[in-house]
């Protein structure tokens, strides 16, 4: 039996203008409270999830130190700079699969691979 859990973590949006929105991003928070989840589980499982992210982290501390407590994390990246692609490599690095989209579809397909095959 699989257990699935989503959930959007992580993340806040501050407004500072009428014209600007800024984004902060704590990809650490994201990666310990999804650690959390999976410790919550009814059942001995594996550690692994799927960071969707553009890798642009501006809040908290380096990710890469929570990524490796995973069994396997695979990352997807939706956008970002080249900054942001270091980052999602690195984090893939540790036990996962590192995949770049470019749009939604993509992003669904790239999904769809990963829970069909999470092993690989």
């Amino acid at each position: 039996a699989y257990e699935l859990s989503l959930g959007l973590v992580g993340s806040e949006m501050c407004i500072r203008d009428r014209d600007k929105t800024i984004g902060f991003t704590n990809i650490s928070l994201a990666l310990r409270k999804a650690l959390k989840e999976l410790r919550k589980a009814s059942f001995k499982a594996r550690k692994w999830a799927i960071l969707i992210t553009d890798g642009e982290y501006n809040r908290g501390d380096n990710p890469i130190k929570w990524a490796r407590k995973f069994d396997r994390l695979h990352v997807i990246q939706l956008g970002g700079s080249t900054r942001g692609t270091e980052v999602c490599r690195l984090l893939a690095y540790t036990r996962g699969r590192y995949v770049k989209v470019r749009n939604m579809d993509e992003l669904f397909l790239a999904v769809r691979k990963i829970l069909r095959y999470p092993d690989r």
